[in-house]
């Protein structure tokens, strides 16, 4: 190979280089990465610990997105005569209250539920409006066997 033919492989070989290099810092240049920032947000958010049958369980701090989407699909407007306009009302079909419980408690929970004797009806008009509560930022009233968070 000749002196013209090296120096001409050369500079196309960091020509490559350099291109190579540019479409890397464009590539960055157009990333949003917001890992870091939910790492973060994640370590401020503490789960809620719920103590079920003599266990505690983590509950998310805060509405999980999948069970956001899910209530979104499951929630129907019905005209309130008393009201005399439309409110939402939830309806979770029979064979989607697993998936519900899942979503809101999680499956550690779903789990010991499961292997209990706790009515659905216990845990829809006790367990998940306590639950409500504490993502909506309400103090939960004290009753007999009530707790608020932090107590």
């Amino acid at each position: 190979m000749n002196d013209k033919a090296k120096r001409s492989a050369e500079n196309l070989s960091k020509l490559n280089q350099a291109h190579k290099q540019l479409i890397d810092e464009q590539e960055n240049q157009l990333l949003v990465d917001f890992d870091a920032a939910y790492d973060e947000w994640k370590a401020k958010e503490k789960p809620l610990t719920v103590k079920f049958k003599g266990k505690t369980y983590p509950v998310p701090s805060r509405q999980p997105f999948a069970y956001s989407l899910f209530i979104s699909r499951h929630t129907k407007r019905k005209y309130d005569h008393k009201l005399k306009r439309e409110v939402p009302q939830l309806f979770i079909p029979e064979d989607k209250a697993e998936e519900y419980v899942r979503l809101m408690f999680g499956e550690k929970f779903l789990q010991a539920m499961k292997e209990s004797d706790v009515e659905v009806d216990f845990v829809m008009d006790k367990i998940a409006p306590e639950i409500h509560k504490m993502w909506q930022g309400e103090q939960i009233v004290e009753g007999k066997n009530a707790q608020t968070p932090g107590s």
